[in-house]
């Protein structure tokens, strides 16, 4: 059974007891021309009892187009390992994404949605790219990927999409996306490895470097490193630098 709490078109609620969840639908915004709203299934939080708001957890998400009510996307969530919890009243006033998330750098917004976020900083991020010919977003596994910062960070000049991650002992990537007219031009990686310890006071490293078209590694460069120990994170200024100044 489900009952409809009307407030007015996309601003409605409705409870599918047969499923324990609401169906909540936000305000309509326009996103690349087109009129659209979020609809969320969502289930309460088993919040402190003595919070003042009642928190609830996105279980489904689908951006619909506001006049035909087409699906424009749908948001697979079972792979999202961090779900945040909102207030009801901020998912039917919220957006939910920046506009100027442009990841193809084809004059479409695009949109981002982080599924982890780890204790080391890690965050992982999905990726939906905007096809203007069917007017619906796509899951964009190859644009996909993670990020130290908050979102993938996009360079428009040069049409860059950056991509970062660490690991362990001082260990980071980088990953850089070259894009020309919308589509991938060409891809780098960047990478480091420890080798040994000098009398601990310097850990070699090898700086790594690929270049890929079409799937292929088509370069590949290693630079042997030594860096002088000043802690895990000592590694992170040499190598960011040299990702950023390295000359192919």
């Amino acid at each position: 059974m489900v009952l409809h709490f009307g407030v007015c078109d996309a601003q409605s609620i409705e409870t599918d007891f047969s499923k324990g969840t609401l169906i909540i639908k936000s305000n309509i915004f326009s996103i690349n021309g087109i009129d659209s709203y979020w609809e969320y299934d969502v289930a309460f939080v088993d919040a402190n009892k003595s919070a003042h708001v009642e928190l609830v957890q996105l279980v489904r998400q689908r951006l619909i187009e506001a006049n035909s009510n087409e699906i424009l996307m749908e948001l697979d969530l079972t792979t999202f390992i961090d779900i945040q919890e909102y207030e009801i009243a901020t998912l039917k006033n919220r957006q939910g994404f920046p506009d100027d998330f442009d990841i193809n750098f084809d004059d479409f917004t695009d949109l981002q949605f982080r599924t982890m976020l780890a204790s080391s900083g890690n965050q992982e991020y999905k990726v939906y790219l905007f096809r203007p010919e069917t007017k619906s977003f796509e899951f964009a596994k190859d644009l996909s990927g993670a990020s130290l910062e908050d979102g993938i960070l996009l360079d428009p000049k040069n049409e860059i999409a950056t991509y970062s991650s660490k690991g362990g002992g001082g260990l980071y990537s980088f990953k850089k996306i070259y894009f020309d007219k919308g589509e991938i031009k060409y891809s780098e990686n960047y990478w480091n490895t420890a080798t040994d310890l000098f009398a601990d006071e310097e850990t070699s490293f090898i700086f790594h470097y690929q270049k890929i078209i079409d799937n292929v590694v088509v370069k590949k460069i290693e630079i042997p490193k030594r860096i002088k120990n000043e802690g895990l994170e000592s590694i992170y200024s040499p190598f960011f630098e040299w990702v950023s100044t390295f000359k192919k």
